[in-house]
């Protein structure tokens, strides 16, 4: 099994590899991971596999430990040094280096042992000291199968190119016999000593027989000695082969033998220092590599490198998880196939600017472009592209960061910003209103009251009942003007109750066709089992007028508004008029008509404040920025979708609550209020409303005391001797307010009921002390609606 993390190196790892080869002047390096598969390997011959003693030497190193070895690869003889590769006590693979024995190495043992050195792999001649023509015929006499070599020594004598030699056939391996693997062959030119028996030859046949015997000794004991130096040589190479690079042989016998054993000896320390050497680089290739696996492996964003051409030479694994693109998949291909189409210019460009930029490592530009995906999907990313030289090539490293999350970001960042300033806009308008809206009410109250008493006052067939009648109209109106004011700074405390959306629909839906008249076409399409959502009936009621005459207004020649409930689930993703971060299930109410659209422009503005598309006079530009701050106060959201030409379609999501039974929303009816005998303290700071109020309930029978501020009251209170049935009074007044006052009334006279009524909103009440299950009316309020909440508060009185 290959290790992933090796294997997701791989072009890398090769790179490195075959630069420290270049460093140690080996022939190959091979690395491998912790199962033995090979991930690089620079310098091994193409197709070759590896012997069986090459993977024992791997499987050794594999074991935890450093294994030396003299391998024949490809009629090659090579000094093989296997090495662990660990990473956190942990062996990740092997380091193996090869080192060619050949003509120069031969050269160099020919120099200090005097004689001819031949390295031998099975009949092939891998390196000789021999001249060009003496290795030729070297190799010819190989060819024809001699000299051979066993386990051990073989001595013989051997004619190559018309010399005559003595050879010596040593095994390069102290464990297994040298057949068809690695030998050493050592020649020695036999002339000299031929010329040396030949003259004694000559001496034996002059001097007889007697110095022939002392001749054939001498030439017995001579033998022995040259045989005895090789000898020790041949044994110390098995030892060396074997691992031992400390071995030396002794240094003894003719001046002959002693400089073919200080050669020796000199050849093994060359060797041991050559194998230190190779040990120490492949130990700071292993800290290298370990370093760089870290930060590979590590790094979040997709490292990837590309040659010149620019196809992939190395793949991260960070790589493969942004792209999708396993390792395999990736290597080779150009980096642009991971670009989306309209963007690769650029990139390109990025890497012509960088490249301009001269010979070496170059930091270059970061650009945003898009990507492509495996499975077909676009995303954006930034690319980083840098630029450095290896063998006199340039190539490129390209850092490559997924940036969804940050426009993701960006985009809620946006809408948020948009949302501060139309909650800023809507508080500031929001605190204007209600700075204003106790005077405006007040004048209001007045107007509306007088304007109905002149109405009672004239006969059903004058024709001034219809100037009373605007009056009204024009007061209820700017009523709701003020209402819609005060909704965008929150200020009107609601009571939220859990609603079936569906049945306000059902029951607006009647309404609705009266508003927008019968040129235009209503539908209305409810999905089954909606669920409940939590909201005020009203404002919803609300929501779906302003939409409806929206709609309306932009079809003056007719048209069609449809209206649909469905279930949505939202995820939590940022639109142009979305409300960033919404999730969970939701009730969605979408209106759209046909109408001719709106630009771009437009819909960027459309919930603004008091933007209107519409004629002068005929619109306030409150209606959509009323439906916007209802939804917004509501934990809901809000979007719209048009363009020129097309009908824009609204669509408001309102979170879905605990399947829990509905409230049915109350239908009051209006009913004549009966008249009255109790006695009832008015106070009230605004003369003409105190005026109109008296007026209306001294008509209604009423015996009616009045006040303009909280000690005058406080005084008729304690002053009256009769009974005191009902306190109304105004909630701010200057002095003493209506809460201080109703306690220390009811604290006189525990009798005595307590109504509250003021043109403030209703958490202008809350500041002032009043809780919100008492007793209260909203200014402006008509003279039905005054009598009829009069009775309430005396009947429930009665009641208890």
């Amino acid at each position: 099994m290959t290790d992933s993390r090796l294997a997701s190196d791989a072009a890398t790892i090769g790179t490195m590899a075959d630069e420290y080869r270049r460093q140690l002047k080996a022939q190959f390096c091979i690395v491998t991971d912790r199962a033995g598969g090979w991930s690089g390997s620079p310098g091994w011959p193409s197709g070759e596999k590896p012997s069986r003693a090459m993977q024992s030497s791997i499987d050794a190193a594999l074991a935890g430990g450093p294994h030396r070895d003299i391998l024949s690869i490809h009629d090659q003889l090579f000094l093989v040094v296997s090495e662990p590769a660990q990473f956190a006590a942990e062996t990740l693979g092997t380091l193996t280096v090869g080192y060619a024995l050949d003509d120069a190495v031969a050269e160099e043992l020919a120099l200090v042992t005097h004689c001819e050195v031949n390295l031998v792999a099975g009949e092939h001649l891998c390196g000789s000291s021999l001249s060009k023509p003496g290795r030729s015929d070297l190799a010819a006499v190989l060819v024809s199968g001699n000299p051979r070599a066993h386990h051990g020594i073989s001595l013989d004598e051997q004619r190559v190119g018309g010399v005559l030699y003595v050879t010596g056939g040593f095994s390069l391996f102290a464990d297994r016999a040298s057949d068809g693997v690695g030998r050493l062959i050592l020649l020695q030119d036999w002339q000299p000593t031929q010329q040396y028996l030949d003259q004694l030859q000559r001496q034996l046949l002059e001097n007889g027989l007697a110095t022939f015997a002392v001749a054939l000794a001498a030439g017995l004991v001579f033998s022995k000695r040259m045989s005895r130096p090789l000898k020790d040589i041949a044994a110390a190479a098995g030892d060396i082969a074997s691992g031992n690079w400390a071995r030396q042989v002794p240094i003894r016998g003719s001046a002959e033998a002693t400089t073919m054993a200080v050669a020796f000896n000199e050849m093994s320390t060359g060797l041991r220092h050559w194998h230190e050497e190779a040990r120490d680089k492949s130990e700071r290739l292993q800290n290298s590599y370990n370093r760089f696996f870290s930060v590979t492996e590590s790094a979040r964003d997709a490292i990837i490198a590309t040659d010149q051409t620019g196809a992939i030479t190395f793949w991260s694994r960070s790589a493969g998880m942004i792209f999708g693109y396993e390792e395999a998949e990736a290597l080779g291909r150009p980096l642009t196939r991971f670009i989306a189409e309209p963007d690769r210019q650029a990139y390109l460009e990025a890497l012509t600017a960088i490249g301009l930029g001269g010979s070496g490592n170059t930091f270059g530009r970061t650009i945003e472009i898009v990507g492509a995906r495996k499975d077909g999907n676009q995303f954006p990313i930034e690319l980083s592209v840098s630029a450095w030289q290896a063998a006199e090539a340039t190539n490129f490293t390209v850092v490559v960061r997924d940036a969804t999350e940050r426009r993701q970001a960006e985009g809620v960042l946006r809408q948020r910003e948009d949302q501060l300033r139309q909650a800023q806009k809507m508080e500031a308008i929001g605190r204007l209103a209600g700075g204003v809206a106790h005077d405006f009410n007040n004048l209001l109250t007045a107007i509306r009251g007088y304007g109905e008493l002149l109405l009672e006052a004239l006969d059903q067939s004058d024709s001034r009942r219809t100037d009373a009648d605007e009056i009204i109209n024009a007061a209820d109106r700017a009523a709701g003007l003020t209402r819609q004011l005060l909704l965008f700074s929150r200020r009107q405390v609601l009571t939220p109750q859990v609603l079936a959306i569906e049945e306000i629909v059902a029951r607006t839906e009647n309404m609705l066709r009266r508003l927008i008249g019968e040129d235009i076409e209503l539908t209305f399409v409810s999905q089954a089992g909606l669920g409940s959502v939590r909201g005020d009936p009203g404002q919803i009621e609300q929501v779906l007028v302003n939409l409806v005459v929206n709609a309306r207004d932009a079809m003056p020649s007719g048209g069609r508004i449809h209206i649909e409930l469905d279930q949505v689930e939202l995820d939590g993703g940022a639109g142009e008029s979305r409300a960033a971060g919404a999730t969970g299930r939701y009730v969605r109410l979408s209106v759209a008509d046909t109408g001719s659209g709106m630009t771009p422009d437009v819909v960027a503005q459309i919930f603004e404040p008091f933007f209107t598309t519409k004629d002068e006079g005929k619109g306030t530009g409150l209606g959509l920025a009323t439906v916007y701050a209802i939804v917004q106060h509501g934990g809901g959201t809000i979007e719209v979708e048009s363009q020129p030409g097309a009908g824009p379609t609204f669509r408001i999501c309102l979170p879905q609550v605990a399947d829990l039974d509905a409230v049915e929303v109350p239908h009051r009816d209006v009913r004549p209020a009966s008249r009255g005998v109790e006695t009832i303290l008015l106070v009230e700071d605004d003369e003409r409303v105190r005026a109109l109020v008296g007026s209306v309930l001294r008509k209604s029978g009423y015996l009616v005391l009045e006040a303009a501020q909280g000690e005058p009251a406080l005084d008729i209170a304690r002053a009256y001797a009769a009974p005191i049935h009902l306190l109304l009074t105004d909630v701010v007044m200057p002095g003493m307010s209506g809460r201080v006052l109703s306690e220390r009334v009811t604290s006189l006279r525990s009798e005595t009921r307590v109504l509250f009524m003021s043109g403030y909103s209703d958490d202008a009440m809350l500041r002032h002390g009043i809780e919100a299950g008492s007793q209260f009316l909203q200014k402006p309020f008509s003279i039905d609606a005054l009598a009829a909440k009069i009775r309430e508060v005396l009947e429930a009185d009665v009641a208890v």
